[in-house]
C-alpha cells in the first residue's frame, strides 16, 4: 500500500467514525514532533515542525495537506482507548488478504544451518486460512503488539499549540504503533491506534521512528505472521513431519 493510500485510509477511517475535525483552523496552529532512539548507546534525534492557520500548513517550505493535519488532530482529541482495535489500526479483511503471503514468507522458520524453510503447499494453505480469518485477527494484533526488542528505546513527543493551549502526547514504548500514548505528565495511557497511524501519515517517510507507526512496516507484518504461525504450530509441525516422511532425502 502506498504512502498516499495510507493517508487516504486514515482520513476515511476518521471521517467514517465521525471524528474528523474541520479542515480549516482559524487560529494559529503549531505541531512539533520530537523523536529519538537511544538503544544501548546514544542515538539520533529529529524534530519536525508544522505550522500555519486557516487550513494552510507548512513544514519549513513544504506544504502539508490540511486534511492530514485535521485527521491527526481529530485522533488526538478522541476519547482515550483502553485497548488497540483492528478498526483503529486500519486492519481490514482486504489488508489481511493483501499481506498474507508477505507475512508467511517473513515469518518462515529456519533449518539448523539458519536457512529459511519454504512452507509446503499444505502449510501455506493452513497459514493463509489462519492469517486471513478476520474473526480471529484481533488475537494476531494483540500478539504482535506484545513483541519486544532488546536494546530498543524509541521516544516520540508531540506538542500541539493551538489557540493558546498546548496539548502534549508522548510515548516511550517499543511495541508497534508505539502504544500506549501518554499525556504530558506521563499518565493516562491511551491505546488509540489512530493517533499512531494519523501521525505516521503526517510525517515524512524517512522520519525517525515513523516506520513504527504504520501498518505496512515490514517488521509489523512479520510480527503478525509469526503470531499466526505459532497459533497453528501443532498442525504446522504435523505437516512438516509428513513432508519429511514423504521425502527422506
Amino acid at each position: 500500500m502506498s504512502t498516499r493510500a495510507n493517508v487516504h485510509l486514515v482520513i476515511a477511517l476518521l471521517a467514517a467514525s465521525g471524528f474528523l475535525a474541520p479542515l480549516a483552523h482559524a487560529q494559529q496552529l503549531r505541531i512539533e514532533i520530537f523523536s529519538r532512539w537511544d538503544g544501548s548507546t546514544s542515538g539520533p534525534r529529529k524534530t519536525y515542525v508544522i505550522s500555519g492557520s486557516d487550513g494552510k500548513y507548512k513544514a519549513g517550505i513544504r506544504p502539508v495537506d490540511s486534511q492530514v493535519v485535521a485527521a491527526f488532530l481529530a485522533a488526538v482529541h478522541e476519547p482515550p482507548a483502553p485497548t488497540a482495535t483492528l478498526a483503529a489500526c486500519g486492519i481490514t479483511q482486504s489488508w489481511l488478504s493483501a499481506n498474507a503471503n508477505t507475512a508467511m514468507i517473513a515469518a518462515r522458520e529456519s533449518d539448523t544451518n539458519g536457512k529459511p524453510i519454504m512452507p509446503s503447499p499444505e502449510q501455506a494453505a493452513l497459514f493463509h486460512k489462519r492469517f486471513e480469518d478476520f474473526s480471529q485477527a484481533q488475537s494476531l494484533l494483540d500478539g504482535a503488539l506484545k513483541r519486544v526488542m532488546v536494546d530498543d528505546d524509541p521516544f516520540l513527543r508531540v506538542t500541539i499549540s493551538e489557540g493558546g493551549t498546548d496539548t502534549i502526547t508522548k510515548t516511550d514504548q517499543d511495541a508497534h504503533f508505539l502504544l500506549p500514548w501518554l499525556d504530558g505528565k506521563g499518565e493516562h495511557p491511551n491505546y488509540n491506534c489512530r493517533i499512531s497511524t494519523a501521525l505516521g501519515a503526517l510525517l515524512p517517510k524517512d522520519f525517525l521512528n515513523r516506520q513504527r507507526l504504520v501498518i505496512d512496516d515490514p517488521d509489523f507484518i512479520k510480527g503478525m505472521g509469526i503470531v499466526a504461525r505459532k497459533s497453528v504450530q501443532d498442525r504446522w509441525d504435523e505437516l512438516e513431519q509428513q513432508r519429511a516422511a514423504a521425502d527422506p532425502h
